[in-house]
């Protein structure tokens, strides 16, 4: 496996023209990574570089989301190598895998329900992206899969 190339990967995301967000909030590794406690530990990595362009529409899409909330938004959980995946319990097929998928929080007083309401807006409202948006008690998780699903 190659060396992950810190400064192409941010050039490629400098590219997306984001306003909210850097190349580093992109490459966390998720909360398992780190905890010896816990069956993901040290088992994610950080994407391929081929993989790198599949994030550009969520990207995209996190960024007009942050626009529309108003308030600082953290990203959790982005690219899952499939081991990590694997060890945490996440879908077989999870988006992760394929870096276009993100699960994250809002930095405010307002809850999950309501980052996936505005989140659905974006979506089915102003036809910005097409994908999956999953409402968990304490996070959000959208992807630009191509094709729209709720859970």
């Amino acid at each position: 496996m190659s060396k992950f190339d810190q400064r192409s990967f941010s050039d490629r995301v400098y590219s997306w023209n984001l306003r909210y967000f850097r190349p580093y909030e992109f490459l966390v590794l998720g909360g398992s990574h780190g905890d010896p406690n816990r069956p993901g530990y040290g088992k994610n990595t950080y994407p391929p570089e081929e993989l790198w362009g599949n994030m550009a529409e969520t990207a995209r899409v996190i960024d007009l989301f942050r626009e529309l909330v108003g308030a600082p938004v953290r990203i959790t959980n982005a690219y899952r190598s499939p081991a990590y995946n694997k060890a945490i319990g996440g879908a077989r097929n999870s988006q992760h895998m394929q870096f276009c998928a993100l699960d994250f929080v809002v930095e405010s007083a307002s809850r999950p329900s309501h980052w996936a309401r505005i989140m659905r807006q974006i979506r089915d409202e102003q036809d910005e992206f097409k994908g999956g948006i999953g409402l968990y008690n304490s996070f959000v998780h959208v992807d630009t899969r191509g094709s729209n699903a709720n859970w």
